[in-house]
């Protein structure tokens, strides 16, 4: 459990780091450093692995062929899924012809790919690890904590820059609470699984997501970025003992020669589960933001009382100003919308503890 949570800190600190890094990289040089960066990180994490990672004799034992056919399969598919969902708000989804085609190249890959690795005896990802029910309860819920991870920080970043037009890297600095409150949630739960189960543990987790997101609701156009310590804390404590948790079920029970494979699957549905989440509350910003624009407009009339105040202090000068208040106050209905979405998640996500089996622990996967 230890080991997963020091893992758990890199994981989930790292989207939080991120937008802080990026913000400063913006403000002080330019936004193509957000990409540039990645080259000496990437030199020094290729180094690192050729140092320190090495394969289990369990493992070596097992080295085959390449399965190119299966990894392009699945290459062609997830590459194409990014693509969707990068896109998909921007051209109005399933509206636009070559999204359409992308969309069904995305189903068409992934289901030749299960297809091809089911038949295989060295599959590039052995799927057969999905009868273990704890794994695949485990890949679903964080699918869910993925998609509450990116959705809500990179939300919250974007509604300070766009609304309320902070710069890129206050913006990103908003979110550096969630960081300290995963770290906090790693160095805590050995103590935590001390008293308590992995179930309880889960629990918990999930309630501070759902608590975050509901105190999240109250945003407005006047609020401070020290009001949103408290929320942006709670909600990096609570995917710290979500992912932790749900991560030890979810490997707990599959046997050493599956665990490698078994945390790789385990990564990609956190990854696209960020994706979703960012497409996701893309959509639902833009879509509830003209909902809302078009309810606050009905009230732009002379037959709407606050409305006649207003002219009768301000006069048809101010009328375009007061328009500009309106796209901003359903922007922020837009985003309030957004968060009750992901709290929604994070509830709906409790019932799955009833799916889990306690980690049997085999082998030395796990110790407490």
């Amino acid at each position: 459990t230890f080991a997963m949570a020091l893992f758990a800190m890199g994981v989930v600190a790292a989207p939080v780091i991120g937008p802080i890094l990026g913000g400063w990289l913006t403000d002080s040089f330019s936004w193509r450093w957000i990409f540039l960066i990645n080259l000496p990180l990437g030199v020094v994490a290729v180094l690192l692995i050729n140092i320190f990672i090495e394969d289990p004799p369990y493992m070596k034992k097992g080295v085959g062929s390449i399965d190119y056919i299966g990894f392009s399969l699945m290459a062609i598919g997830l590459g194409f899924l990014q693509l969707v969902l990068d896109k998909g708000q921007e051209v109005d989804w399933f509206q636009t012809t070559w999204l359409c085609w992308a969309s069904a190249l995305v189903v068409i890959s992934l289901f030749a790919f299960v297809f091809w690795e089911l038949r295989q005896k060295s599959p590039i990802i052995n799927l057969r690890i999905f009868k273990d029910r704890n794994f695949s309860v485990g890949m679903i819920v964080v699918l869910m904590v993925g998609l509450i991870i990116y959705g809500v920080n990179t939300r919250l970043t974007f509604y300070y820059q766009t609304v309320l037009n902070y710069s890129a890297y206050l913006g990103g600095l908003i979110i550096g609470p969630s960081g300290i409150g995963t770290m906090t949630a790693a160095l805590m739960i050995g103590t935590v699984l001390a008293k308590v189960n992995e179930k309880t543990s889960f629990l918990l987790g999930l309630s501070c997501l759902a608590l975050a997101n509901a105190m999240l609701t109250n945003i407005n156009l006047q609020v401070s970025h020290t009001s949103m310590v408290i929320p942006v804390l709670l909600n990096g404590v609570g995917l710290g003992l979500t992912f932790i948790s749900v991560a030890t079920m979810a490997v707990g029970t599959l046997d050493n020669k599956d665990v490698g494979n078994g945390t790789g699957l385990f990564n990609l549905m956190r990854n696209i589960g960020g994706s979703v989440g960012i497409a996701l509350s893309s959509t639902v910003i833009a879509n509830m933001g003209q909902v809302h624009q078009s309810h606050l407009a009905s009230h732009l009339t002379i037959f709407d009382p606050v409305y006649q105040q207003v002219l009768l202090r301000e006069g048809h000068s101010k009328d375009p100003l007061i328009y500009q208040e309106l796209i901003r106050q359903a922007a922020v209905l837009s985003y309030i919308d957004c968060f009750t979405l992901f709290g929604m998640i994070a509830a709906g996500c409790m019932f799955t503890v009833f799916l889990f089996r306690p980690p049997r622990y085999k082998g030395t996967v796990m110790a407490h």
